[in-house]
């Protein structure tokens, strides 16, 4: 697995920014960067076990993709990709008083 650098996560940010549910090259980029973070011990609250990139069980993708936002938005401590931004919470409504309870929603700067 080996450590992940933070431009990595960063690039990997670019290409799933805005994305609801990854196909192909995409979703092989969500699971990599997913389990790079978690064999490197990066995250310690939302990445917590390895997945499996074989999966077709569309909850578990989405709960990858999921946990990789809150990683990203939470516990990330490089700098932050300048070309996307953040929406707000996935799904709409307001996250001022969620607390962590959403998942950030990032797109693509226009």
């Amino acid at each position: 697995m080996g450590k992940v650098t933070d431009s990595q996560v960063r690039e990997a940010a670019i290409v799933l920014a805005g994305v609801v549910h990854p196909h192909g090259n995409v979703r092989k980029t969500l699971f990599d960067i997913h389990n790079r973070i978690y064999g490197s011990g990066l995250s310690k609250t939302y990445i917590v076990k390895k997945e499996n990139p074989k999966t077709m069980c569309g909850s578990c993708i989405k709960r990858t993709l999921d946990n990789f936002w809150k990683f990203y938005h939470w516990e990330f401590q490089g700098e932050k990709e300048s070309s996307i931004e953040f929406l707000g919470r996935f799904g709409g409504g307001s996250y001022e008083n969620a607390g962590r309870k959403y998942t950030p929603f990032y797109t693509t700067k226009k």
